[in-house]
């Protein structure tokens, strides 16, 4: 529906009436809520890794549990055949 300018989420529309419902203050909270809780998340997988930062995450460092992933994409494949 958001290519009808009815976006149901408000988000997709240049309608004023739709704009108004969307709450930029709540949104923006949620969406900066949502960033930390991701990156939080990316710095403890980097630690399990063994690194100290998320830089040092490297393609080492991933793999794929799906062995077709791993012939599409070049990923390491991290089961067993």
């Amino acid at each position: 529906m958001c290519n009808t300018n009815n976006c149901p989420a408000r988000i997709a529309t240049q309608k004023p009436e739709l704009r108004q419902k969307l709450d930029v203050d709540d949104a923006s909270a949620r969406l900066t809520r949502f960033f930390n809780a991701s990156t939080d998340l990316m710095k403890n997988l980097a630690r399990a890794c063994g690194h100290s930062s998320l830089q040092d995450l490297g393609l080492r460092d991933l793999t794929t549990w799906k062995h077709e992933m791993s012939e599409l994409s070049g990923v390491e494949f991290g089961g067993i055949r």
